[in-house]
């Protein structure tokens, strides 16, 4: 017995001298090089999680942006003549629980030709508020459900410029005329703050043609 314990310390002091670990050293490297991998992942995990959060809003911001720009470039084609069936502009002010969900019908040159009648509205489902659009022929509409274009939105309104005012309420068939000026507000929640981008609109087909 007293020689395998003399052969063991001979056989460790020449492992520490040829430069070897012992099982404690290798044991706390280990511990060590674990503390660090998970702090490396904790800070991946929380880099790529607020990366997220970003990239989510951005492309929420991108989308109610482009959707905007849709409602001005149509709003600015606005096509509206007095006797003229199937022409007009009519923007309804209405709320939910006391949010904006404005109802606009417009009758507009669309970029594939011919003119084309343009309505928004707002629908409400448990609690939460969806934007929707329906493309249809002013003449001869058609069945065809609208689609959702933005989801979970806390408003959105339609605003004419009248004189020094801005009114909620249009329709050419009582004032024979196109909206001179008109301001799409589309409102959101982002990181729970309330956000409302606008884009404004100036028909170039004014009055009565």
């Amino acid at each position: 017995m007293e020689r395998a314990f003399r052969f063991m310390n001979i056989y460790r002091n020449r492992l520490r001298i040829s430069g070897g670990f012992t099982l404690i050293e290798v044991l706390i490297s280990l511990a060590i090089l674990a503390i660090i991998l998970t702090a490396l992942y904790n800070t991946f995990f929380l880099t790529r999680k607020a990366m997220d959060r970003v990239e989510g809003s951005l492309v929420k911001y991108q989308e109610a942006r482009m959707l905007l720009d849709s409602m001005r470039r149509e709003a600015d084609g606005l096509y509206f003549k007095t006797g003229v069936k199937g022409t007009y502009f009519v923007a309804e002010d209405k709320d939910i629980f006391g949010k904006p969900a404005s109802k606009l019908s417009m009758t507009s040159f669309s970029f594939h030709g011919g003119v084309v009648a343009f309505s928004y509205w707002v629908e409400e489902k448990d609690g939460v508020m969806d934007l929707l659009k329906k493309e249809d022929n002013p003449i001869v509409p058609n069945d065809i459900k609208g689609m959702t274009v933005a989801e979970d939105i806390e408003g959105f309104s339609v605003e004419i410029r009248t004189g020094d005012k801005w009114v909620k309420s249009w329709d050419t068939g009582i004032t024979n005329q196109s909206p001179p000026i008109v301001r799409f507000t589309l409102s959101f929640k982002d990181k729970g703050k309330l956000v409302s981008l606008s884009e404004i609109a100036r028909p170039k087909v004014e009055g009565s043609l």
